[in-house]
């Protein structure tokens, strides 16, 4: 039996739901830290999600974190067109373009990477659009404290941001 998902805003699943529809004062922040990633490779177009991460240096290095499945070589990571802010103006609204988005930086650099935990640290080769916001990290563990709040901004299939929120539940099951 072949079912096909009811369709979302901008072509998405039916459960995907944009971000602008969300006014999370916990989330909010990071709806301008997130960006949109863009790559080619062969003949191929690629996308993935990260954001800009807090450092101790004030003047911030401009570093960025993604996942290790979606960049991990130099070569890859020079080319990354990265979309800041890629969302929609309204909830539901229209679905944003490529083509002339004003929030756009080019290239970056490696700095850490590794399969373990499927991370990948990039410097920025330029500075994020002004009115960026850097987040804040922290090495304490969450999984297991029992009713964390957890959100996500992220870009599915080069589309605009999209959200979720969910609760650490220590009683679940595992996978």
């Amino acid at each position: 039996v072949n079912q096909t998902a009811a369709a979302g805003f901008c072509g998405n699943v039916a459960c995907i739901v944009d971000a602008s529809c969300y006014n999370v004062a916990a989330a909010n922040p990071a709806k301008d830290a997130v960006a949109k990633m863009e790559w080619i490779a062969g003949a191929f177009i690629y996308t993935c999600t990260g954001g800009l991460l807090a450092d101790n240096n004030p003047t911030q290095n401009n570093f960025f974190l993604t996942a290790n499945h979606c960049v991990s070589k130099s070569n890859t990571a020079k080319n990354v067109q990265f979309y800041w802010r890629f969302r929609t103006s309204t909830c539901n609204g229209t679905c944003p373009s490529n083509s002339g988005w004003p929030y756009k930086t080019t290239g970056s650099t490696v700095k850490k990477t590794g399969r373990a935990g499927d991370f990948t640290l990039l410097q920025l080769n330029s500075n994020p659009p002004a009115g960026s916001v850097f987040l804040g990290w922290t090495n304490a563990p969450v999984a297991f404290t029992n009713g964390a709040n957890l959100y996500r901004i992220s870009n599915p299939q080069f589309g605009p941001q999209v959200y979720s929120q969910h609760d650490v539940d220590t009683g679940a099951v595992t996978c």
